[in-house]
């Protein structure tokens, strides 16, 4: 992840404000940075500005444009690559900022290129919002797809009674690939090259390795498509997909632990909903 680099006094016609959150924080220290900015100017008028402040940020950029409407804002989300439609964390900053800067009380319908999302503050402080789960499909683990995902992830000596891979998720569709133990998550060693061709052989737009601990939690790592070697430290797109994975029929409560080779830089709660949906939670730091 680059270096946060702030900007020397750049704003935007009819801007509400912009700073930089660390959603998905445990804590007081990790989450995953995004960069809010919020004005009551359509996100489209400056599309190519906003690539440019992902790009000097080193992270992913929520614009949030407000209408007037109440309790309701039009959601973008950049990449340093270029626009994406949609980004958990983005949208877990974004809501944290709203609700700070008086944008929102306790909750806040984001509307975005994908649809809408409610996102809510509880009274532990903790934003988060409820979404189903993606589908899944298993890919058989045949001897070719073992070695490419060896080569991948740098593991030669994993086995086929070590891993699974699903394809699936929601907005964004990944590679969730099920390890038997957290150990080989902190072994990997990402071919960065292979992730890219593998990506864009099944249409997906990244490569998410989770194995669960002895305590229930589930560990894991992200690996975007065409980021290099860098790693997304907190994914909340994916998540209901990841735990009614490995909940089945039977869902609990559970964290996401994530980030880095000790997938410990960012926590994500997780609470099954009684009409089969997850609310995905965190709490954010707020950056100066």
């Amino acid at each position: 992840m680059k270096p946060w680099k702030p900007l020397q006094g750049v704003t935007m016609p009819h801007e509400l404000g912009r700073q930089r959150i660390h959603a998905f924080a445990d804590g007081e220290r990790g989450g995953n940075p995004a960069y809010v900015i919020a004005s009551t100017e359509p996100a489209a008028a400056r599309q190519s500005e906003l690539i440019a402040i992902a790009r000097a940020q080193g992270c992913e950029v929520t614009h949030l444009h407000f209408t007037g409407e109440p309790g309701t804002a039009r959601a973008r989300f950049y990449v340093p690559t270029g626009e994406i439609a949609f980004c958990g964390h983005g949208a877990l900053a974004a809501a944290a900022w709203a609700m700070r800067a008086g944008q929102a009380q306790d909750r806040l319908l984001l509307v975005h290129q994908g649809g809408e999302i409610l996102m809510q503050r509880h009274n532990d402080g903790q934003t988060g919002f409820t979404d189903t789960a993606g589908n899944t499909r298993e890919h058989p683990m045949t001897r070719p797809l073992l070695r490419e995902l060896r080569a991948m992830l740098g593991l030669p000596d994993l086995q086929g009674e070590d891993v699974a891979l699903h394809l699936g998720g929601k907005q964004r569709r990944k590679a969730l690939i099920a390890l038997s133990s957290p150990r080989w998550l902190a072994r990997i060693s990402l071919d960065a090259e292979r992730r890219d061709r593998f990506c864009r052989h099944h249409e997906l737009t990244g490569i998410y390795p989770f194995a669960v601990s002895a305590h229930g939690d589930i560990l894991s790592r992200h690996f975007p498509l065409a980021a290099g070697l860098d790693e997304d430290m907190a994914t909340g797109n994916i998540a209901p997909t990841v735990a009614a994975l490995v909940c089945g029929d039977r869902p609990w409560p559970l964290n996401i632990l994530q980030g880095g080779p000790n997938c410990d830089t960012a926590r994500l709660l997780l609470q099954p909903t009684e009409d089969g949906l997850w609310f995905v939670g965190g709490y954010c730091r707020h950056v100066a």
